[in-house]
């Protein structure tokens, strides 16, 4: 093989290898996040190869984006982009998936979406996604009142990795990115998701104790 064979080998090896990985994270939200109720047969993503700095040319950063193109009937079908060159850094490659497949989560799911949300920032750091704008308002005091559940809850979660708590957590961030959220009803949500929280809690209580005595009884 030429030099350029082997490079143009190993690149798309590289898309292959991320293509995989991005629909491993994609099973991974639905389990952890969304209630299994993502669409895991597929995604509309595409990692796109690219010589090193052609779109330098046409001033667009971007290392990913999300496309919405219009249909004749009136509906519109998404497509991720993700750009890859020879030069690009795969760990920051994931992350700009992981950001991409944040947003299609959460807006398939019918949930708030934008990079302008508490919700989406609260997952983005949860994921390390590469949160990278500045929220304000409204959605900054829902971050702050929010965030200290949240993190509570996938405390929780890691420690336990059991479906009902998943399931619980999932119910914490529909509660919290919900379209239905505003400054009317903050208080309202916050106060859900503290019980959400503390139904939690009182399962893996529940379910610790039941350990304890199995242990308990097979020692005996």
């Amino acid at each position: 093989m030429t030099t350029d064979e082997i490079k143009e080998y190993e690149l798309l090896k590289k898309k292959n290898d991320l293509e995989i990985y991005a629909m491993q994270f994609w099973k991974r939200l639905d389990e952890e996040v969304f209630h299994k109720s993502l669409p895991v047969r597929g995604l509309p993503l595409q990692i796109q190869l690219e010589e090193f700095d052609d779109r330098l040319k046409q001033k667009d950063l971007a290392a990913g984006r999300t496309l919405f193109y219009p249909m004749a009937d009136g509906n519109s079908y998404i497509c991720i982009v993700i750009y890859l060159n020879p030069y690009t850094n795969i760990d920051e490659v994931q992350q700009t998936i992981r950001h991409e497949l944040l947003h299609l989560s959460l807006m398939v799911t019918g949930l708030k979406y934008s990079d302008f949300d508490a919700i989406f920032k609260i997952l983005c750091e949860r994921y390390d996604s590469r949160f990278y704008k500045k929220i304000s308002g409204f959605d900054e005091i829902l971050y702050e009142q929010a965030k200290p559940l949240t993190d509570q809850a996938f405390t929780i979660m890691d420690e336990h990795k059991n479906s009902v708590v998943n399931c619980q957590v999932g119910e914490l961030i529909y509660t919290i990115g919900s379209t239905d959220v505003t400054e009317t009803n903050l208080q309202d949500t916050i106060q859900k998701a503290k019980k959400i929280l503390d139904e939690l809690n009182i399962y893996c209580k529940y379910i610790d104790e039941q350990k304890q005595a199995s242990a308990l009884s097979e020692n005996n």
